[in-house]
């Protein structure tokens, strides 16, 4: 699994089962969005309605509840309705050469899709 594709996924953990603590249904889709602010943001928009609370309110129980710093990460910060996630650099740096020591000259290598592109220059 790519490190970045592993911190989005330990967030999007953490907010289910701060979501699950307070009551929402579990059928809630998680919005990701990569601001220049954070590493990742998950607005609490959507969770307005189904929790009848304000979704700053929800941002901040949410932040609350997230015991950071935890795997992959570094901290959660509400803002604005937001949750603001910073990834921990050192874990992330680790678990990459971790990952590339694993996979040696086929790191950064797709899987081949048969399908042949013609670059020109």
């Amino acid at each position: 699994m790519i490190v970045m594709e592993k911190f989005v996924a330990e967030c999007e953990d953490a907010v289910v089962k701060a979501l699950a603590a307070m009551g929402a249904p579990s059928d809630l889709k998680l919005v990701k969005e990569f601001p220049e602010t954070a590493d990742l943001a998950i607005p609490c928009f959507t969770f307005a309605k189904p929790l009848k609370m304000a979704p700053v309110a929800i941002a901040e129980k949410i932040a609350s509840e997230i015991k950071a710093p935890c795997g992959l990460i570094a901290g959660v910060t509400p803002l604005n309705g937001y949750l603001n996630f910073t990834v921990d650099t050192t874990a992330l740096v680790t678990d990459l050469l971790t990952e590339v020591a694993e996979q040696g000259d086929s790191f950064g290598k797709g899987k081949p899709t048969g399908i042949r592109v013609n670059v020109e220059h």
